[in-house]
């Protein structure tokens, strides 16, 4: 599976675990070098009251950069406003054509979520001379068109570290254990279609083998 050079793109911090955590652990263990991108800051507050800071999120998002091995770049926008619009898809195309990745994970591009939904249009479009693009669901709502996975990755051997990695980000815990229930969940359906005891399920968009 060693690919090389890895790009996870997420709108927020927790995003690329939930997704593809499980395979950024496996390319972790084989050697890759991987580097995360998260769109926004993910803090988000109701008046004047922070119900997740933006300072805790860049701390859980480097405790897990760091268990990982992967290195981590926040674009800082704000969260709840992504759009697919010319300028995210400039900002990540820039990105992309910096780094060069061999595979880019991105949002599911039918989340019913408009940052993930925005964030996975864009790096679609921002991907394109990417030869291997994989779209990962991080929202377990009803999608606004069919998620249909077609490929499948083997996490057998790290689903217990996958969902050690989502315990990192305690300024989410009202949702860790829902997390924990969907990854539990899914990597059965997965593997149950893969032929493997856990996996993960993606929608292929490019897969291009050197």
């Amino acid at each position: 599976m060693t690919m090389g050079k890895i790009l996870a793109i997420g709108a927020h911090f927790d995003d690329v675990e939930i997704g593809c955590g499980g395979a950024l652990l496996r390319h972790s263990a084989h050697g890759d070098k991987i580097r995360i991108i998260v769109l926004t800051h993910s803090g988000y507050a109701e008046g004047n009251i922070f119900y997740r800071s933006p300072e805790d999120c860049l701390k859980e998002g480097f405790a897990s950069a760091k268990i990982l091995g992967a290195e981590l770049v926040c674009l800082n926008l704000e969260t709840l406003t992504l759009s697919f619009e010319n300028r995210l898809i400039g900002i990540l195309f820039k990105e992309i054509s910096k780094y060069q990745p061999d595979r880019v994970y991105c949002h599911f591009d039918g989340d019913l979520h408009s940052d993930h939904m925005a964030a996975g249009s864009a790096a679609l479009l921002a991907s394109r001379s990417v030869p291997q693009v994989l779209l990962y669901r991080s929202n377990f709502s009803t999608p606004i068109k069919p998620w249909q996975p077609t490929f499948f990755l083997d996490i057998s051997c790290c689903l217990r570290a996958k969902l050690k990695l989502l315990e990192v980000f305690q300024s989410e815990k009202r949702k860790i254990r829902a997390w924990r229930r969907n990854a539990l969940a899914n990597a059965y359906i997965n593997g149950s279609l893969a032929g493997v005891q856990w996996a993960e399920g993606f929608v292929v968009q490019r897969f291009l083998e050197n």
